[in-house]
């Protein structure tokens, strides 16, 4: 979704032929191989610490948040959330949940929680894509 939402379908589609190096490289689709080397080569998608993509996880709402921060190189360290759950959040995920939060990109829920490790929804997967596509003008930037 980031890279088709990025208009870098055909920047991506020139590594689609490489092996991705993570573990199971095997089961990622064929489809996607493309996007995740180049969004891994970018530096927006790091894997996880044992090697592998998991791309039949779905992703937790901490982990959208970096990618999509990590796409925009933008985040300020220091921020405090005000989250009741927020020393649940990440130690790679504090900031970037913190500055999204506080551009509006992201929200908690009205009992001030955040869940960071719920598996985001499609409707906050596309709040937050939605919101950073606007906020930094990724769509106009990229379409150029």
């Amino acid at each position: 979704l980031l890279v088709r939402g990025l208009g870098l379908e055909k920047e991506a589609a020139k590594y689609a032929e490489e092996h991705t190096g993570y573990g199971d490289h095997g089961e990622i689709a064929d489809w996607a191989i493309g996007a995740v080397n180049f969004l891994t080569e970018k530096g927006i998608y790091t894997g996880y610490d044992d090697g592998e993509f998991k791309p039949n996880k779905i992703i937790l709402r901490q982990e959208l948040v970096a990618l999509v921060m990590r796409h925009a190189n933008n985040t300020k360290s220091g921020l405090d959330n005000d989250y009741t759950d927020g020393h649940e959040i990440h130690g790679y995920a504090e900031d970037f949940v913190s500055h999204a939060s506080d551009l509006g990109i992201i929200a908690g829920y009205p009992d001030g929680t955040f869940l960071p490790l719920n598996s985001i929804t499609r409707a906050e997967a596309a709040k937050v894509l939605y919101g950073a596509f606007k906020y930094f003008d990724f769509l106009t930037e990229n379409r150029k």
